[in-house]
């Protein structure tokens, strides 16, 4: 019957290699996904950037406007300057709040990941210790075993 299907030995090992490459496959589709999320936190990062320096232009923009619209006086200019320049130090301290942030999460995460480690090792030797214990105890039950004598039921 198998036969009379052309269902062959060597259909078999292709259907076993079609089916290896497809849990292959699947497999690096996975990986694709954490990659796909990956670019997707950047992008948004990127678009959000691009919306800081948006609202930066328009800033610039507004500033240009009025400079040309009022005849652009010394005092009109400086005071201009200064939107632009308290406008940049906002954007800079904000950067290094969110730098200081990553820092302390960072160093948190470091602490964690050490104590976990230690939590590990600990753990491996008090099993070690257990083991040892049990071995010892095993040893000396082994040892302790009294021969029985005939008057002893």
């Amino acid at each position: 019957m198998l036969e009379k299907a052309e269902i062959t030995p060597d259909l078999f090992q292709k259907l076993g290699v079609g089916m290896k490459k497809l849990g292959e496959t699947t497999a690096n589709m996975n990986v694709m996904g954490d990659v796909t999320a990956a670019s997707t936190k950047y992008m948004n990062t990127i678009h959000s950037a691009n919306d800081s320096l948006n609202k930066l232009a328009e800033s610039y923009q507004a500033t240009t406007k009025v400079i040309n619209e009022t005849g652009s006086t010394y005092k009109n200019m400086a005071d201009s300057i200064s939107v632009i320049e308290v406008g940049g130090k906002s954007y800079q301290q904000q950067l290094e709040t969110l730098n200081k942030n990553l820092s302390a999460l960072n160093a948190v995460y470091e602490l964690q990941k050490k104590g976990a480690d230690e939590h590990i090792k600990e753990s491996e030797n008090l099993y070690k210790g257990l083991q040892g214990m049990m071995k010892d105890l095993t040893e000396s039950a082994v040892t302790l075993k009294i021969p029985r004598t005939d008057n002893q039921t």
